[in-house]
């Protein structure tokens, strides 16, 4: 345990510096470089010790972030670990900060205690900017857990701190439930649709999750007329159009705050599930929020991944690759209230494929597709347009399928799956750009995991750390249930600011 305090002693950050297995900090580290806003501190470590004891100054409603660099020998950068921003306040506040060697997968938590497979995944977000700083941790719901991928779904629920590197059990589902749709309310409360439940039974629940202080925590059943209701679904793709500000409906008399569609999904006969709308409304007169849901005349097979990228303040265009479709949603104020629009239009040139994985980055949407008919690999990857409703092809040469997709600053990240022969995958990374041309990808670097994996769950989190958790072994193995950082070079990605 290391301790950064004020001078005045008014303030104390204690501090636990956590490192992963097989990272020896005396033998691989030569020099840490400690950094709290401005201030700066240098440790000099030898094979026998790395006496971390360093004080800071902080001014109380002060916020900052701590970051530590260790350098070898050479003075070559070999490890990083940030913590999140936080404020200095009375009373101190208790950190541990992860500190692993860059570029590569750490394994963090061997046992980590949340469903490794099929449970639904949200950032507790305190605004929209995107910032880092604006993400407090990670929500996880539900999931199956079990020795073989026919694991039984469950009802917890658990915040991944990252403050404390730890997971906190938060109060449980109303049903236990894996692959449920999620839609984040942005008030620190959810929305969860569908999914499986004890033995395998697809749901037609709509689920409303409390995690504010505000209202009692925990879910409840939502009631929904019989006529408007969803159809069940497990594995439904959820696109957000709003929030919104002031957007009055005339026809109810109330503020729609927000908008959600809920597309593709499995259903119980097998048959194609109907878009349907999800409307989030507000009565000033009851002060009350009511959810209200509108199936469409569209529908879309199981297994369809959906990616939206924002058109006007109520307006998106939606990619929908394994049906090879650009769908316009928008939200159009009518004379008579609100209307609520569905265009689709044909994307050619794609070919056909399963398992696609979407990144939106800017404008732009990163594609890249699964398994042919004949279920092999094939990776391509694109650069779709939603706005133009146009695609141009990549370089493919070192995708992969069954991967999860995400951005950290400069860098896009492809971490586990299988390559073309069906070998196991670690993560790649690829500088991208987006300029006059479209998106560009540069040169990938290969970073390894500590234990691969396909169909992981990935998420960044608030200290700049990608988290790798869950997933199977193999193919139609047993599932991975560790969780693993990766921290990466903050002269290629981006350090947290």
């Amino acid at each position: 345990m290391f301790l950064l305090s004020s001078c005045q002693e008014t303030y104390q950050l204690r501090f636990e510096l956590v490192t992963p297995a097989g990272f020896d900090l005396q033998q691989d580290v030569a020099r840490l470089v400690i950094s709290a806003g401005e201030q700066t501190r240098v440790v000099t470590c030898t094979s026998a010790d790395c006496p971390f004891d360093v004080k800071f100054s902080f001014t109380e409603g002060e916020t900052s972030r701590v970051s530590v660099h260790g350098y070898d020998a050479d003075s070559q950068l070999v490890a990083a670990g940030y913590s999140p921003s936080f404020v200095a306040v009375d009373g101190g506040l208790d950190l541990a900060l992860f500190l692993g060697p860059i570029d590569r997968g750490s394994t963090i938590d061997a046992l980590f205690e949340a469903a490794p497979l099929d449970a639904a995944l949200a950032p507790l977000l305190t605004s929209d900017d995107g910032a880092l700083t604006s993400n407090v941790g990670t929500l996880i719901f539900g999931g199956r857990e079990g020795e073989t991928g026919d694991a039984t779904p469950v009802d917890e629920v658990w915040f991944y701190d990252p403050y404390l590197l730890s997971l906190v059990s938060l109060a449980p589902l109303t049903i236990p439930l894996a692959e449920p749709a999620i839609m984040d309310l942005r008030d620190g409360n959810f929305l969860l649709f569908g999914g499986r439940t004890t033995g395998g039974t697809i749901s037609g629940a709509m689920l409303f999750y409390a995690t504010s202080s505000v209202q009692a925590a925990g879910s409840h059943v939502i009631s929904l007329p019989a006529e408007t209701a969803p159809v069940p679904t497990a594995g439904a793709r959820t696109v957000e159009l709003g929030p919104f500000d002031g957007l009055f409906d005339q026809a109810t008399g109330t503020y729609l705050l927000d908008a959600f569609l809920m597309l593709s999904g499995e259903t119980v006969d097998g048959s194609e599930a109907p878009i349907t709308w999800v409307l989030v409304y507000y009565s000033l007169a009851s002060a009350t929020t009511t959810i209200v849901t509108r199936p469409t005349g569209l529908t879309l097979p199981q297994g369809v991944h959906a990616q939206a990228v924002r058109l006007d303040d109520t307006i998106v265009r939606v990619f929908l690759p394994e049906v090879r479709q650009f769908l316009t949603a928008a939200v159009d104020v009518g004379t008579e209230g609100l209307e609520f629009r569905l265009d689709p239009m044909d994307a050619p040139g794609l070919p056909v494929r399963s398992g696609w994985r979407l990144l939106p980055l800017g404008d732009r949407l990163l594609a890249v597709a699964g398994r042919d008919d004949q279920g092999r690999c094939t990776g391509e990857i694109y650069d779709v347009d939603p706005v133009g409703q146009t695609l141009r092809g990549l370089d493919s040469r070192n995708s992969h399928c069954e991967s999860a997709l995400v951005r950290m600053g400069a860098l896009v990240l492809e971490v586990g799956g299988v390559d073309a022969e069906e070998g196991l995958h670690g993560a790649t990374a690829w500088p991208w750009t987006l300029g006059d041309g479209g998106l560009s990808l540069q040169g990938p670097v290969s970073i390894p995991l500590a234990r691969e994996r396909i169909r992981p769950q990935v998420f960044v989190m608030p200290t700049g750390a990608v988290a790798v958790y869950g997933g199977l072994v193999q193919a139609g193995g047993s599932p991975e249930a560790s969780l693993e950082l990766i921290i990466l070079d903050p002269r290629k990605s981006q350090e947290p600011k």
